[in-house]
């Protein structure tokens, strides 16, 4: 999205909120509008407390898996994301997540991911991924744990974050 220099310096003067629970922000300002992003970590810490608890993020975004903290499962593609998932890796990583659920699954944003993976992507291995996750996975054993509103850009999204059954409380 093109902007001009003097909204581009204001949009970064808005950049004002610390978040000093996450190591990895130590120095770094966000946005106040990033809050729900916020409420999303505080919600996986709270039902993911072990620091070894698995949690899975669909589509993957290393930035946001570095503030989690968590571990995520160990899967044969790096990035569950569309243009670095690659389709030959879904079947292996699905029957991994099968025999060994992580605790807590977050999937979002819902709407804009949608878009972006399936609008501009098309049926990727990621798409095909999240899909499997969503339709044989989570019916089976999770229960949804919170529906977090969040900003992306200036739009409302929302994440899904949910906890595997057997740990629910």
């Amino acid at each position: 999205m093109w902007t001009t220099p003097g909204a581009a310096l204001e949009r970064i003067r808005s950049c004002t909120e610390k978040w000093p629970e996450i190591p990895y922000l130590t120095g770094a300002r966000l946005a106040p509008s990033a809050a729900g992003m916020r409420e999303v970590l505080h919600s996986v810490w709270g039902l993911a407390p072990n620091p070894n608890d698995q949690v899975l993020l669909l589509p993957a975004d290393p930035n946001v898996e570095s503030w989690l903290a968590r571990p995520r499962p160990a899967l044969a593609g790096a990035i569950i994301f569309v243009d670095q998932y690659w389709d030959r890796y879904v079947d292996v990583d699905f029957a991994r997540l099968v025999t060994a659920p992580p605790k807590v699954i977050v999937i979002g944003p819902r709407f804009i991911g949608r878009f972006f993976q399936l609008g501009w992507h098309g049926q990727t291995g990621a798409a095909r991924l999240m899909a499997r996750v969503e339709k044989e996975l989570l019916p089976t054993h999770y229960r949804l744990a919170a529906q977090q509103k969040i900003k992306v850009n200036i739009r409302e999204d929302f994440m899904d974050i949910y906890v595997r059954i057997d740990d629910a409380n």
